[in-house]
C-alpha cells in the first residue's frame, strides 16, 4: 500500500473529508488506539509480545497473523468498564478521523467469553453506554451487531443467539459471523442462522473474503443474509455475481483489506468489479488502527484506483444509508440530514472565499 495517496484529478482536496459517511463493517478489536490496548492489558494482566509493538501492521504477514493479533486484543478487554470505553473512542475517533455520523461495530461475545468469565449482557451494556455517550458529545450513532467467530463450534454459535434473543437490546441490531473461513464452513452454523432468522434477526457473514470461493454461494443458499462482507472472491464468478446484483443484496467491502489480501489497487480490484456488475457495495475499514487506515483513507484510494468522481462518491456514502439496520424513520432522517450536509459541503468548496484560498 503506498505512503501517500494521489486522488483522482476531478476529486478535489478536502472534498471527501468533508463528506458525512456511514460504516457497516467495522470490528471493534481492530479500532483499539495502542495506549488503550496498553492500558487495559496492564490492568487486565494480559501480556503483550514487544509491549503492543506488534499492533504494528508490518508485523503480519499473513491473514491468519492478523487474526491472532486481534485474539490479543481481544483478550484485554474485560469488564462492563472496558467495552464502554473502547466502544467511545472507536466511535469519537470514526467522527474525528473521517466524519463517520453513522456505524455498525462488530464485536465477538464468545470470543471475549473465552478469556473472561464476563456475560454478554455485561459486555453489551458497556458497549451501549460509549456508543450513547459519543453520540452525546458528536452526535455519532451507533449500532452493535454480535458476530459469531467461526473457528468455535457451532453449539457455540447456537449459544450466542439465543443470548442475543434473551437480551434484547434497541442497540443491537442483528449477527455476523468472522474470523477463519478456512476453519469454520458456512454450513457448520445454519442452526445458529435458522434460530436467528426464527426471531426476526437481521443476518450478515463474511463469505470469499481470502479462501474458498464456494463460501459466497454456499453462504446465500444455506445462512440466508441480507448483507454479505467482503466477498471479493464472488468477482471471479460471473453467474453468481449477476444473481447478487439482481437480487439487490448488498456487500459491505474494504478496499485496504482487499489489498491486504493480495488483490490490485486498480480497476481489476474485485470490489470495483462487483460495482461495475451492478451490485450495491459500499467502503468500510475493518480494522482501522490495525491497518492504520480510516474511512477517507478508503474512499481515497477507491477514488485514485478506478477513476472516481465527485458525484460517484456521493453516490457511494448515500447508496450505504439503504442497507443500514435500522427502521424507515431513521433511514429517512439520516437521508435528509446526508443530502444537507452534502449540499452545505459543495457549497462551502464552491464559495469564492475557498476558491482563492485553494488555487492561490
Amino acid at each position: 500500500m503506498p505512503d501517500t495517496i494521489q486522488l483522482a484529478r476531478p476529486v478535489r482536496s478536502g472534498f471527501i473529508s468533508g463528506l458525512p459517511k456511514a460504516e457497516i463493517h467495522c470490528h471493534l478489536a481492530g479500532t483499539l488506539r495502542i495506549e488503550t490496548l496498553r492500558e487495559l492489558a496492564a490492568k487486565n494482566g494480559v501480556f503483550l509480545v514487544n509491549g503492543g509493538d506488534s499492533y504494528d501492521p508490518r508485523y503480519q504477514p499473513h491473514a491468519v497473523a492478523s487474526l491472532q493479533l486481534l485474539d490479543t486484543v481481544v483478550s484485554t478487554i474485560k469488564d462492563r468498564d472496558d467495552f464502554a470505553r473502547v466502544a467511545y473512542e472507536a466511535q469519537i475517533d470514526a467522527f474525528t478521523n473521517a466524519n463517520i455520523r453513522y456505524r455498525e461495530l462488530f464485536f465477538n461475545p464468545t470470543q471475549h467469553g473465552a478469556f473472561w468469565a464476563t456475560p454478554y449482557s455485561a459486555m453489551v451494556d458497556g458497549l451501549i453506554d460509549g456508543l450513547r455517550q459519543a453520540e452525546k458529545e458528536v452526535g455519532i450513532g451507533g449500532r452493535l451487531i454480535p458476530s459469531i467467530n467461526r473457528e468455535q463450534s457451532p453449539a457455540v454459535a447456537t449459544q450466542l443467539v439465543q443470548a442475543v434473543i434473551d437480551n434484547p437490546r434497541d442497540e443491537v441490531v442483528g449477527i455476523g459471523m468472522d474470523a477463519n473461513e478456512m476453519t469454520g464452513p458456512p454450513e457448520a452454523f445454519q442452526e445458529a442462522f435458522r434460530l436467528a432468522g426464527k426471531h426476526g434477526i437481521r443476518r450478515t457473514a463474511h463469505a470469499g473474503e481470502w479462501a474458498l470461493p464456494r463460501n459466497v454461494g454456499t453462504t446465500l443458499d444455506l445462512l440466508h443474509c441480507e448483507r454479505l462482507d467482503h466477498a471479493y472472491l464472488l468477482a471471479s464468478d460471473r453467474d453468481l455475481m449477476a444473481r447478487v446484483a439482481g437480487s439487490g443484496m448488498h456487500i459491505a467491502a474494504c478496499w485496504s483489506t482487499s489489498l491486504y489480501h493480495g488483490w490490485e489497487n486498480s480497476p481489476e480490484n474485485p470490489i470495483a468489479a462487483m460495482k461495475s456488475a451492478g451490485i450495491s457495495v459500499s467502503l468500510n475499514t475493518d480494522d482501522p488502527a490495525v491497518d492504520q487506515t480510516n474511512l477517507n483513507d478508503e474512499y481515497a484510494m477507491y477514488a485514485h484506483a478506478v477513476g472516481a468522481s465527485e458525484a460517484d462518491l456521493e453516490e457511494l456514502t448515500l447508496d450505504v444509508l439503504d442497507h443500514i439496520w435500522v427502521d424507515e424513520t431513521e433511514r429517512r432522517s439520516l437521508k435528509s440530514f446526508f443530502a444537507a450536509e452534502i449540499s452545505a459541503h459543495n457549497a462551502l468548496l464552491r464559495s469564492p472565499a475557498r476558491v482563492l484560498r485553494t488555487t492561490s
